[in-house]
């Protein structure tokens, strides 16, 4: 199955979960102690979700929509319950720790084979495999979030997976998390 057709019948499951993310007019993510993240781990964060779901020639992925900023965004929204926030934070910082044991260098530094054992050694742990499970989600609210909560750029999901969306649409003064 081509990654397509895997969204396509994903997105009823993915609209059914939280999606949102506060607007922001870029991807630049500036730590927050809430999160507990240094400037370091969202770089590690970025990377391995641009492993996990890399663009492809007619195809969007991570970097694309955003999941970084989505995902941050989200960790600071206030019904995330703390103990989620922490496993999300546990999670890069495993995945930092287990790149430097071994490939010896930062997950950052490594070429895509080099990511790709770390990611596989992560999944060999219950945890470390949620945490990618987790991660995945992310990136799936990423693209398929109405453009105006910050995920999604330009519909550029939506446009990719020939998605109509409903209407009437929120406008950016009446998103849910301010009402």
């Amino acid at each position: 199955m081509n990654r397509r057709d895997f969204l396509i019948l994903t997105a009823g499951f993915a609209a059914s979960t939280r999606l949102y993310a506060k607007s922001f007019p870029d991807v630049v993510i500036e730590p927050d102690k809430r999160i507990g993240l240094d400037s370091h781990h969202w770089k590690v964060m970025d990377a391995a979700l641009d492993h996990l779901f890399p663009a492809e020639k007619n195809a969007p992925g991570a970097k694309d929509v955003h999941a970084t900023a989505w995902l941050h965004n989200a960790l600071l929204m206030p019904d995330v319950e703390p103990e989620h926030r922490d496993f999300m934070r546990d999670g890069v910082i495993k995945l930092e720790t287990t790149s430097l044991s071994v490939q010896k260098k930062s997950f950052i530094q490594l070429d895509e084979e080099q990511r790709e054992i770390v990611l596989r050694t992560t999944e060999k742990d219950h945890e470390g495999k949620t945490w990618l499970r987790e991660s995945l989600r992310y990136i799936l609210e990423a693209m398929l979030s109405d453009p105006v909560y910050g995920g999604n750029p330009n519909a550029i999901g939506w446009n990719w997976l020939k998605h109509e969306p409903g209407f009437p649409r929120p406008p950016k003064e009446k998103r849910y998390f301010l009402l």
